[in-house]
């Protein structure tokens, strides 16, 4: 009986340790997914800021 109960600690055990190690992969891919947009809209910005520029002209209220 003693065998059956440390064999059910043991499953549970590394299941929950499975579980655990797949949350944590699931938590980092959404961090990486949401730095890289976050990345990606930073550069959008930048660019229609410099291209607001260059139209109006450096010094003519082109970011006002």
């Amino acid at each position: 009986m003693d065998s059956i109960i440390q064999n059910n600690a043991f499953d549970y055990a590394a299941l929950l340790k499975q579980v655990k190690i797949r949350v944590a992969l699931a938590q980092k891919k959404a961090i990486y997914a949401a730095n890289e947009e976050l990345l990606s809209m930073y550069w959008d910005i930048g660019k229609l800021l410099s291209e607001s520029q260059i139209q109006i002209g450096w010094g003519n209220n082109a970011l006002e």
